[in-house]
């Protein structure tokens, strides 16, 4: 397994959050991003990753690739992530009256040749494959116009937290990039298929070469993201 990763705090914040972890022996792969005002002492993206990815292997057998029980470790590990997140956002809000964030948090599990991902809020997934580059994933999001946002589904949101769960088919050499908003937002997704394309490197030379672009281009927030390669170096 050939992977990168980058979490870089924006440059006017004083604390990052976001959040991200890699399990290189059962590989899964986890982000987490905060949306919203930034509070130095809470990180409920971290919170998030962490509950989500021990709950996660509770469930999740590697020599088992039964789709329902891969399906279960997801919702299970998406269900504890949410149970935590609104736990601390009720519990700041009655102790000290703070309203804490929600979080956009995604999932991804290698198994074999097949990418399985869970997905919830406005971070993003994407795969490039034979010259092909697709976003897996569906942007949970509502354009209010004039450049505003407002995200529909996210782990510590009230309601019901039903996100996506798919997988692709991996062949050699095919990328994968789970990142936060101010990630894609800091460099396009033709940019993105042009560097998988053409740039000569290691997986680790691409992705400090986005993160590098993203800043370049005056993207402010943090940078959260995870490359894997499939099949070799």
């Amino acid at each position: 397994m050939v992977f990168a990763h980058v979490l870089n705090k924006g440059p006017d914040k004083v604390n990052n959050q976001s959040y991200l972890m890699i399990d290189p022996e059962l590989m899964i792969f986890l982000i987490a991003s905060e949306f919203g005002k930034e509070h130095p002492e809470q990180n409920n993206a971290r919170d998030a990753v962490k509950y989500a990815h021990k709950e996660f292997t509770s469930h999740y057998n590697s020599s088992n690739h039964n789709v329902d029980a891969i399906r279960k470790a997801f919702t299970e590990a998406f269900l504890l992530a949410h149970r935590r997140v609104s736990f601390l956002k009720a519990t700041e809000k009655k102790t000290k009256g703070v309203e804490l964030n929600d979080v956009n948090l995604d999932i991804g599990l290698v198994a074999y040749d097949r990418f399985y991902f869970g997905h919830v809020g406005e971070n993003r997934i994407y795969h490039y494959s034979n010259g092909g580059f697709t976003q897996g994933t569906i942007d949970h999001v509502t354009d209010l116009g004039g450049g505003a946002t407002t995200v529909d589904i996210s782990v510590g949101m009230k309601g019901n937290m039903i996100g996506q769960l798919s997988r692709v088919k991996l062949t050699e050499k095919d990328f994968v990039l789970l990142c936060n908003r101010g990630f894609y937002k800091g460099v396009s997704d033709r940019y993105m298929k042009a560097v998988f394309y053409g740039l000569v490197g290691s997986v680790e030379d691409r992705l400090m070469h986005l993160k590098s672009t993203a800043r370049n281009n005056g993207c402010k927030d943090d940078l959260c993201a995870i490359l894997y390669k499939h099949g070799g170096k």
